[in-house]
């Protein structure tokens, strides 16, 4: 999966990649393809390891498998993550 910053990672039993793009975690409301970040810290609860507000970038996909950022990204309840999986790689 690419993040924002160009980190990878591929699914621990598929081997499948996917891309994840967030908006800026500072700003707010929305919903839908230019959904903003509505501070709901759903997805820093449920992956620490991958979403973390305070780093650059905030983003990182390399740690964690690919089916765990697909399900987390999918709890985003304002739909300012998302996600798209890599053809071919």
């Amino acid at each position: 999966m690419t993040a924002a910053g160009g980190a990878t990672t591929t699914g621990a039993t598929t081997g499948m990649m996917a891309a994840a793009t967030g908006v800026p975690h500072s700003a707010g409301g929305g919903g839908g393809p230019n959904a903003l970040c509505q501070h709901s810290a759903n997805c820093v609860r449920g992956l620490p390891e991958v979403f973390n507000s305070r780093e650059n970038p905030w983003i990182k996909p390399e740690n964690t498998a690919t089916e765990k950022l697909v399900e987390q990204v999918k709890k985003c309840p304002s739909g300012a993550l998302s996600f798209y999986m890599n053809a071919g790689k």
